[in-house]
């Protein structure tokens, strides 16, 4: 496949920074470490004056290892370049500045927003024992349950949290957004699943890493290459076989993300090993059963994901439709006014061009 369908967002491109999200590293107080990867570690920190009205910020900020290997540094900034691409939306995790200073010594920060609760998979795995099933019950019971307290403030109070299948429908319905959003920016997620969602206050979950995300054009896809390592099971078909990947097979992985909530955090395809059979066992019509928690329709859901034609399956605008149905409209009104800030940036940071500093 040609890969000029790939948007020129490479680590050789220039990169764009907006004025408004150059941060200097003095300005950051580090605290203690929320994750690592391959090429980097993540960090919780302080960041000083750098939303309005905020003398201090607590931030997540993504960094590269200490190396002088040129390859993790272009791996960073291709990373960097999509999250700037992308621009802000409720459901993603959103970009808040940049260290760059000493970026000719493979020095990089990405700062991001921070999600106290961590990600979905932990939380549902780490929660289980608090799961109310109410998946039998009609909308009008919404209330009855509890949701994620606003109050809390810290991951450690989320590990003795009640949760229902309202909010695993909730959540599933705000994936779709932020997706259907990426698919307006032509991009293509390349990871999506539960344990790349984060959650935080109001019940708001933000799709995030998006180290093997791509933009895309033309033809709609990209052809990977390079040593990425893939996420095997949340794979569609056409990426198994052709290293492909486009916003149908996001779509693919979102049903497979679909079936890790309603399962409460099973690893997908329990029992099934993971070998060279694989692939033939999904090619010749095999699929998941449905998940426990999983009502027949969300199960349909699922499965119109993983129809072997690309084309039949549904976009994230109709997923989003989809769920959206299942929750009551003030609700869906509630989420919609949260998005308002995050347009507003948008339209504030990314339309000035006079603000943009080339690195």
């Amino acid at each position: 496949m040609p890969k000029e369908n790939e948007t020129n967002v490479s680590a050789n491109s220039e990169l764009i920074i907006p004025q408004m999200k150059r941060i200097k590293r003095n300005d950051l107080t580090f605290g203690r470490q929320l994750g690592e990867g391959e090429y980097g570690v993540v960090l919780m920190a302080e960041a000083k004056n750098i939303l309005p009205n905020e003398r201090s910020t607590t931030v997540a900020i993504k960094m590269m290892r200490y190396s002088d290997d040129d390859t993790i540094k272009k791996a960073m900034l291709a990373e960097l370049k999509i999250i700037i691409l992308i621009g802000q939306h409720l459901n993603i995790v959103n970009f808040l500045g940049a260290v760059t200073e000493n970026i000719d010594k493979n020095e990089l920060m990405i700062v991001l927003e921070y999600c106290p609760y961590g990600n979905v998979l932990d939380f549902i795995r780490s929660n289980k024992a608090n799961f109310v099933d109410c998946s039998c019950q009609t909308l009008d019971v919404w209330r009855k349950f509890s949701k994620i307290s606003d109050g809390m403030t810290t991951e450690r109070k989320s590990t003795r949290t009640r949760f229902n299948t309202k909010d695993l429908i909730c959540w599933s319905k705000q994936i779709a957004d932020g997706m259907a959003f990426l698919k307006s920016k032509n991009v293509c997620h390349g990871d999506l699943a539960a344990r790349n969602v984060l959650l935080c206050e109001k019940n708001v979950v933000k799709i995030s890493d998006f180290g093997l995300a791509r933009a895309y054009n033309y033809g709609g896809f990209y052809k990977k290459s390079g040593n990425d390592r893939l996420p095997y099971k949340w794979l569609a078909l056409e990426s198994m076989s052709h290293q492909i990947f486009n916003i149908a097979t996001d779509v693919w992985s979102y049903g497979v993300l679909l079936w890790e909530l309603f399962s409460l955090g099973v690893a997908p395809y329990p029992g099934i090993p993971l070998d060279d059979s694989f692939y033939t066992l999904l090619v010749e019509g095999y699929r998941m059963d449905r998940p426990r928690y999983a009502t027949q329709k969300i199960y349909d859901i699922m499965c119109m994901c993983w129809k072997a034609d690309p084309k039949l399956r549904p976009s994230f605008d109709n997923l989003a439709k989809m769920f959206n149905a299942m929750v009551p409209l003030d609700l869906q009104d509630h989420y919609m006014s949260l998005n308002d800030p995050y347009n507003d940036e948008n339209n504030e940071c990314f339309n000035d061009n006079n603000e943009f500093e080339n690195v």
